[in-house]
């Protein structure tokens, strides 16, 4: 063997080193950039809970809000039989639950078992009054892919809501 051949075999091993180094860096920020991202939605989703969590916690300030609320409130609490406080207070509660629910069937790291449980959760929380009655009133305020899983959940659970 010469030098001139093993200076070339040299150099092209130092250029497949550099390929792979470059693929290898590229899928490393993939990465990170795609950790960034889902931290931001979760620091994004846990600071909406806290804000709704406000609401579910403290009846002084749910009674403030419905002084600014929608008509829909004052209907729903006639329907429920409660004040319009706590009318408010029930749908920030199931909003905190559904909110939570749909970050976690939009994520792209969802877990197929995990998922399972969620839905009998869901289940759970619509089957019966305020549940079902807020899902029916409210459900145009999550993904329209959100709200088709979770009407065919309950349809396929025949999920009826109990009686008043």
């Amino acid at each position: 063997m010469n030098w001139e051949m093993i200076g070339a075999t040299g150099e092209w091993a130092g250029a497949l080193a550099v390929v792979i180094t470059l693929v290898y860096l590229s899928s490393q920020i993939r990465q990170a950039k795609d950790a960034t991202r889902q931290a931001t939605e979760q620091r994004r989703g846990e600071a909406a809970q806290r804000q709704l969590h406000l609401i579910v916690e403290n009846p002084a300030f749910a009674e403030l809000l419905t002084r600014y609320d929608s008509q829909s409130t004052g209907e729903m609490a006639r329907h429920w039989g409660c004040s319009r406080a706590e009318a408010h207070q029930l749908v920030m509660f199931y909003s905190v639950w559904g909110s939570s629910w749909e970050e976690y069937y939009l994520s792209e790291s969802r877990d197929p078992k995990r998922w399972a449980t969620v839905e009998r959760r869901i289940a759970g929380q619509l089957s019966t009054e305020p549940g079902r009655s807020f899902w029916k009133n409210l459900n145009h305020l999550y993904s329209p892919e959100f709200v088709s899983c979770v009407d065919e959940l309950l349809a396929t659970l025949e999920v009826e809501p109990t009686a008043q």
